[in-house]
């Protein structure tokens, strides 16, 4: 369990925070890990809470398997992916060597970009968009054959 949770713990860290951000910004995923025929299914919430001297607090809470996990990470505003940087991807996304897609997920559907991952002994890609944390659907498949998807389930932007 511990060794799944570490592996959206990172897959989240990669690709964090956008839509503004903004204190309130709020994102939901649902998730499934498959490794040798088992499933982990699950859920990732991560939330802005604050923003205190230059810095902001996002809260990710992981479920599965009726365990959940709460974590608390301070981020600078430079490394928070912002309006202009998710701007930037969908205006120019042949120049991340991505393509342009239409997505549904069960939060909507979007405009995206999907970019290859080929990061941490994970291939696959992800589909960026204009909501908070910018993330709006993952796949990967690290060096050991366990594959994880993660699609949005809902969102909200903070005030």
């Amino acid at each position: 369990m511990k060794l799944i949770l570490m592996s959206l713990v990172s897959a989240l860290m990669a690709t964090t925070a956008l839509a503004m951000p903004k204190v309130g910004d709020v994102v939901n995923y649902n998730f499934t890990i498959s490794q040798q025929g088992q499933n982990t299914n699950g859920t990732v919430k991560q939330t802005i809470t604050t923003f205190v001297n230059g810095m902001y607090n996002v809260e990710t809470t992981y479920e599965a398997n009726g365990q959940t996990q709460v974590q608390n990470n301070q981020r600078k505003p430079e490394n928070m992916i912002d309006d202009a940087t998710i701007n930037a991807v969908l205006s120019n996304c042949a120049a991340y060597n991505g393509k342009l897609e239409t997505v549904t997920v069960p939060a909507g559907t979007f405009n995206t970009c999907s970019i290859p991952n080929n990061e941490n002994n994970q291939k696959g890609d992800i589909w960026f968009g204009a909501v908070p944390f910018g993330v709006v659907k993952m796949i990967s498949t690290n060096a050991n054959g366990r594959q994880t998807y993660m699609e949005l389930t809902s969102f909200q932007f903070g005030k």
